[in-house]
Protein backbone atom coordinates (compact mmCIF):
# COMPACT_ATOMS: atom_id res chain seq x y z
CA UNK A 1 0.00 0.00 0.00
CA UNK A 2 2.81 2.34 0.56
CA UNK A 3 4.20 1.62 -2.77
CA UNK A 4 0.64 3.02 -4.26
CA UNK A 5 0.36 6.14 -1.73
CA UNK A 6 -2.30 4.48 0.25
CA UNK A 7 -2.79 5.74 3.98
CA UNK A 8 0.91 6.49 4.35
CA UNK A 9 -0.06 8.92 7.47
CA UNK A 10 -0.85 5.34 9.57
CA UNK A 11 1.22 2.75 7.29
CA UNK A 12 4.75 5.00 7.64
CA UNK A 13 5.24 4.95 11.47
CA UNK A 14 5.35 1.39 10.84
CA UNK A 15 7.11 0.58 8.09
CA UNK A 16 10.23 3.82 9.55
CA UNK A 17 9.91 1.13 13.14
CA UNK A 18 10.49 -1.74 10.57
CA UNK A 19 13.30 0.46 8.75
CA UNK A 20 14.93 1.46 11.99
CA UNK A 21 15.56 -2.15 12.95
CA UNK A 22 16.65 -3.52 9.21
CA UNK A 23 17.26 -0.36 6.70
CA UNK A 24 17.12 -3.31 3.92
CA UNK A 25 14.05 -4.99 5.17
CA UNK A 26 12.55 -6.92 2.50
CA UNK A 27 9.25 -6.92 1.62
CA UNK A 28 7.76 -9.57 -1.13
CA UNK A 29 10.75 -9.27 -4.03
CA UNK A 30 14.17 -8.02 -2.49
CA UNK A 31 16.74 -6.84 0.66
CA UNK A 32 15.50 -2.68 0.29
CA UNK A 33 11.81 -2.68 -1.31
CA UNK A 34 10.44 -1.56 1.70
CA UNK A 35 12.76 1.73 1.68
CA UNK A 36 12.39 1.91 -1.96
CA UNK A 37 8.92 2.37 -1.34
CA UNK A 38 9.38 4.78 1.47
CA UNK A 39 11.65 6.94 -0.43
CA UNK A 40 9.76 7.23 -3.14
CA UNK A 41 6.37 8.54 -1.81
CA UNK A 42 5.30 11.47 -3.83
CA UNK A 43 7.31 14.52 -2.41
CA UNK A 44 3.39 16.13 -1.41
CA UNK A 45 3.55 13.77 1.32
CA UNK A 46 6.80 14.75 2.92
CA UNK A 47 6.21 18.44 2.25
CA UNK A 48 3.13 17.86 4.87
CA UNK A 49 4.81 15.71 6.84
CA UNK A 50 8.23 17.03 7.48
CA UNK A 51 9.08 15.09 10.37
CA UNK A 52 8.43 11.50 8.79
CA UNK A 53 10.89 13.02 6.00
CA UNK A 54 13.71 13.47 8.77
CA UNK A 55 13.14 10.27 10.20
CA UNK A 56 13.55 8.78 6.85
CA UNK A 57 16.74 10.74 5.95
CA UNK A 58 18.48 9.09 9.11
CA UNK A 59 17.91 5.81 7.60
CA UNK A 60 19.01 6.63 4.66
CA UNK A 61 21.99 8.02 5.98
CA UNK A 62 22.53 4.55 7.57
CA UNK A 63 21.79 2.65 4.22
CA UNK A 64 24.47 4.85 2.50
CA UNK A 65 27.12 3.46 4.88
CA UNK A 66 26.22 0.03 3.71
CA UNK A 67 25.98 1.18 -0.15
CA UNK A 68 27.93 -2.04 -1.74
CA UNK A 69 24.77 -3.91 -0.34
CA UNK A 70 22.12 -1.89 -1.99
CA UNK A 71 20.06 -3.37 -4.96
CA UNK A 72 20.65 -1.70 -7.95
CA UNK A 73 16.68 -0.34 -7.84
CA UNK A 74 16.77 1.37 -4.64
CA UNK A 75 19.89 3.87 -5.29
CA UNK A 76 18.10 5.96 -8.07
CA UNK A 77 14.54 6.19 -6.03
CA UNK A 78 16.90 7.15 -2.46
CA UNK A 79 18.56 9.81 -4.67
CA UNK A 80 15.37 11.47 -5.94
CA UNK A 81 14.40 10.89 -2.42
CA UNK A 82 17.09 13.42 -1.36
CA UNK A 83 16.57 15.74 -4.45
CA UNK A 84 12.89 16.48 -3.17
CA UNK A 85 13.72 18.52 0.01
CA UNK A 86 16.70 20.69 -1.43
Amino acid sequence: MIGQNIGLYYLLPLAIEHLAENPLASGDFYPGDLLKNVVSIDLSFWREYPDFWWKVEEIVGEVESIKKTIDEELLPAVEVFRQGKE
